[in-house]
């Protein structure tokens, strides 16, 4: 294996890669044996608390690593340190990718329905648009950290987990990325509340 092909899989691995925080949301996850999980992060200073001893049982149960780091080391992993608890894992999200893998890889199927999220920045509502989104079979949702929520334990919570197997396609700069999607022929819409054409009655041709 060339290291250009191996650089390329693990880039494919981690990009399906969704880090939860917090001990609740931790735990949650952990008890979902369907949720494939990377690595369990703890911090070196938790205390052996009834919870930390719960979520580590449940990491060495399924063969789960678990990897201790500094407090600040582990806020570096969890993007959150105010809020992540001293815990954090790693989860396999099959349905996520990054948008240019999603653009650059042939279809199997046409791609009709994508979502784009701009400015949503409250985490239940982007919670419940990806759970909505997903139960609507949208071919693919893209989000951009910038202006939009970051995907925590709000949003999951919001999501009544689904964020875990939404088909989520993440992009640096979702100008950027919409017009990749334009180059590709992919046809740009915007929704308004206020809209007089309904979504469903919209012919683009």
């Amino acid at each position: 294996m060339s290291e250009l092909t191996s650089y390329k899989q693990k880039k494919d691995f981690f990009s399906r890669i969704l880090t939860v925080y917090g001990r609740t949301a931790v735990q949650e996850a952990l008890l979902d044996s369907n949720l494939p999980c990377y690595a369990l992060h703890l911090a070196e200073r938790n205390r052996e608390t009834e919870s930390i001893a719960k979520i580590r049982a449940l990491a060495e149960s399924r063969d789960i690593p678990v990897k201790t780091h500094s407090r600040a080391a582990l806020a570096r992993i969890s993007r959150n340190g105010k809020q992540d608890q001293g815990v954090a894992a790693d989860i396999i999200c099959p349905g996520f990718a990054t948008l240019k893998q999603y653009l650059d890889s042939p279809p199997d199927k046409p791609r009709t329905r994508l979502l784009a999220l701009d400015g949503i920045t409250n985490p239940q509502n982007l919670g419940m648009i990806i759970r909505s989104a997903a139960a609507g079979q949208i071919d693919g949702i893209i989000w951009s950290p910038r202006g939009n929520a970051a995907l925590g334990p709000l949003v999951i919570k919001a999501s009544a987990g689904t964020l875990y197997k939404a088909p989520l396609l993440s992009c640096e700069n979702l100008a950027t990325g919409l017009a990749r999607c334009s180059e590709q022929g992919i046809r740009i819409c915007t929704l308004e509340a206020n809209a007089t054409t309904s979504l469903f009655h919209y012919n683009p041709d």
